[in-house]
C-alpha cells in the first residue's frame, strides 16, 4: 500500500491517520505477519525505514513488544 502524506514546510508536528484495514480472520488466516514501512520524500530521500510484525490469534491481533519499543508506543 502506498499513501501520499502531502507537502509541509518545516514547523509544527503533522499527523496523518491512515484508513483502518480489516485483519484476516478464520483459522487459515491465523499466524504471524511481517511488514516494512518507509517514509520517502519526493526527491527519493528515505527518512524512515522499519520492519514490524503482528500476529492474528483467536484472541485478536497483537503487535510484538519489540516493535512497540522501536516505534515508541509503550
Amino acid at each position: 500500500m502506498e499513501e501520499m502524506l502531502g507537502s509541509f514546510a518545516p514547523g509544527p508536528v503533522h499527523e496523518k491517520k491512515f484508513p483502518l484495514e480489516e485483519a484476516p480472520s478464520g483459522m487459515i488466516a491465523r499466524g504471524k505477519y511481517s511488514a516494512r514501512s518507509r517514509f520517502t520524500d519526493d526527491d527519493g530521500y528515505q527518512h524512515l525505514d522499519f520492519e514490524w510484525s503482528f500476529e492474528v490469534t483467536t484472541q485478536g491481533t497483537t503487535t510484538d513488544s519489540t516493535d512497540q519499543e522501536k516505534l515508541g508506543l509503550e
